[in-house]
């Protein structure tokens, strides 16, 4: 995460940089992806936890 906030403040012409502009959009697309996965793992960690509490939850 730090390599990309670096990355995503360097503003040159793609001639200099050679791509790098593309490379840092590629970058940040997987790191949203990431996080949406791991907030969907995580909040569906918690409902499975409150489920077994319940009468008839899961096991």
């Amino acid at each position: 995460m730090d390599i990309y906030s670096l990355l995503v403040t360097m503003d040159f012409p793609d001639a200099i940089t050679g791509g790098l502009r593309r490379t840092t959009d590629v970058v940040r697309g997987i790191l949203e992806k990431t996080r949406g996965d791991l907030t969907l793992s995580l909040r569906l960690q918690d409902v499975e936890r409150r489920l077994q509490g319940f009468p008839g939850g899961i096991e």
